[in-house]
């Protein structure tokens, strides 16, 4: 007498036979759930596809496309190229990338390259003060980015850039802040 148990999962079922000691496995119809439902049924939660705005239960909110900062972000409103890279060329209004600030490979860290924003990019990532990152990818929290506190000058080192200093450079104004924290909170990404 074989003792058969139907057990469904991602559309094949395994038949396991108790008397021949083999299982069986077979195709079976449609889309068939496990009796335990979709992933993460057991504790009651919705994983965020990749569609998800965030709506998911039980598992936070899906970070927002690219959150890796390795491409473009079509729904962060503030790219990095044209909109913060440009305030640290030598001709902009911070003036980082000038030789006798940031912008030589041997100067002062970090080293902002006046030539690539995407090197520039990689550069603040790793670069860091009191061990927090200039730009932190991996989150969409200002506060867990250096960056922004750096301009204002609430981190403990000194406001960034140094009003007038040696090249003329200007602080950041309020409105600069506003993109560099609405580009912060998209994840700091190299768009």
């Amino acid at each position: 007498m074989a003792v058969t148990r139907h057990f469904r999962s991602f559309g094949w079922c395994l038949i396991p036979c108790v008397s021949l000691g083999v299982a069986v496995v077979a195709a079976c119809g449609g889309d068939i759930e496990s009796k335990y439902g979709p992933p993460g049924g057991l504790r009651n939660a919705t994983f965020p596809s990749a569609s998800d705005t965030g709506t998911g239960t039980g598992t936070g909110t899906a970070p927002p496309p690219d959150a890796g900062g390795d491409g473009a972000v079509a729904a962060c409103a503030v790219s990095f190229k044209t909109d913060i890279y440009p305030n640290m060329q030598p001709n902009g209004n911070w003036k980082c990338s000038n030789s006798t600030c940031h912008g030589t490979q041997g100067g002062t860290p970090p080293f902002i390259d006046p030539a690539s924003a995407d090197a520039t990019h990689a550069s603040l990532k790793v670069a860091a003060i009191n061990g927090k990152p200039y730009f932190n990818t991996a989150s969409t929290d200002p506060a867990q980015s250096t960056f922004e506190c750096n301009l204002k000058g609430a981190c403990g080192a000194g406001q960034m850039p140094i009003a007038g200093g040696a090249v003329g450079a200007i602080p950041a104004t309020a409105a600069e802040i506003t993109k560099v924290d609405t580009w912060l909170k998209c994840g700091s990404p190299k768009n």
